[in-house]
């Protein structure tokens, strides 16, 4: 009788899981990760803030390494916008560095874009405090979670215009 092929019989073949397989490459793309970012770093001149931007957005393994490098540079807002917009890894620090670089220059458009894409209660406090205006109030209490008391106390608060209109009827 002719032998049948079982997996008894087989003859012992090195197989690598589905799991090993993927750690074995993921390895391996890091090192090559490191080494690009290592020549990229010693390339003439050197990668620009555009070249970075991309690489933040686009390229997983070198993603960290080009938002540090941004941030400790000087990007404009035009940049840290972008950042804040399309690299979640990067929003936190983008922000500091926006309201730390640009906050006295950040126009109400800025910090409502800021706002709406970070839903970050520190740039709901900048934009009230610089621009407390009625539809600022509603974009914070709709978009930033918890600040329902920071809102209910400036809404409190006589407004400006009609203390000076109080002024000028009575002086």
């Amino acid at each position: 009788m002719p032998e049948e092929n079982s997996a008894d019989n087989a003859p012992a073949v090195n197989r690598e899981t589905a799991e090993e397989v993927a750690h074995r490459l993921d390895v391996s793309k890091k090192d090559l990760a490191r080494q690009l970012w290592e020549r990229l770093a010693k390339s003439r001149p050197g990668p620009d803030n555009k070249d970075l931007m991309y690489l933040a957005r686009f390229v997983p393994l070198l993603a960290n390494g080009a938002i540090k490098t941004l941030l400790t540079r000087k990007p404009g807002l035009e940049e840290l916008k972008e950042l804040i917009q399309h690299v979640p890894k990067a929003r936190e620090g983008a922000v500091q560095l926006a309201i730390q670089n640009f906050g006295e220059s950040l126009s109400e458009d800025d910090l409502r874009f800021l706002l709406v894409n970070t839903r970050s209660p520190e740039v709901a406090k900048f934009l009230l405090q610089k621009y407390p205006s009625d539809l600022n109030l509603i974009q914070v209490e709709n978009n930033v979670d918890g600040m329902t008391e920071y809102v209910e106390q400036i809404r409190h608060q006589e407004l400006t215009r009609d203390v000076m209109r109080e002024i000028d009827r009575r002086l």
